[in-house]
């Protein structure tokens, strides 16, 4: 499950936040400028609570968000968002009564779909161009370096590895990707919920 560790103004940074959301810059300026003015507590691509109403929301990206942080861009965006073409569902997240959490469900670009079952695989590398790298990448350096597979950030990536499962491998050894894939406790919101389908 999504852990949204001590509180609610923790963000969390998973795959889905580096890899998938700045991709929703293909919505325009408009779109991006309102959802950069919101507080994203997690990114997720699922939330077994809805699954489990009987919906399906394959290719879409679940935006946790607080309302109580900058509550006047909440409100901008909430009444924005329901009339994009993006735009999918909205609910609160948790206690209905007293849940400070929003989750917006939103399409991911449609014209991004093999970039999304790419990501689920953790083939970072394949997911977008060139061109599209420069144009939704451009900020973020450190994503940047894994999905252009740069050779001097393998060195980094190998040492983490190492100490994450206590491996040689050393900087000649061939390694398929430059972080590690995607699981679905970290990407999918309420996993710790038995799915009914």
């Amino acid at each position: 499950m999504i852990k949204l560790d001590s509180g609610e103004d923790t963000i969390h940074n998973n795959k889905s936040r580096k890899y998938l959301l700045p991709c929703v810059k293909e919505y325009g300026k408009g779109f991006s400028d309102r959802l950069s003015n919101v507080f994203k507590v997690a990114i997720g691509i699922g939330d077994i609570v809805v699954r489990n109403r009987g919906l399906r929301h394959e290719k879409h990206l679940f935006i946790l968000v607080d309302s109580t942080i900058a509550p006047d861009h909440f409100e901008e965006f909430h009444q924005y968002i329901k009339y994009h073409k993006a735009y999918q569902d909205d609910y609160v997240f948790g206690d209905i009564r007293t849940s400070p959490l929003h989750m917006f469900i939103i399409k991911f670009p449609e014209k991004y779909y093999d970039a999304f079952e790419t990501f689920k695989i953790g083939d970072y590398s394949k997911m977008y161009s060139k061109e599209d790298i420069d144009k939704f990448f451009n900020n973020q350096p450190q994503y940047r370096r894994v999905l252009i597979r740069d050779r001097k950030y393998k060195i980094k990536f190998i040492e983490e590895v190492n100490r994450e499962f206590g491996t040689q491998l050393k900087p000649e050894d061939d390694v398929k990707e430059y972080d590690f894939p995607p699981t679905r406790e970290s990407e999918v919101f309420n996993t710790h919920i038995k799915e009914t389908d």
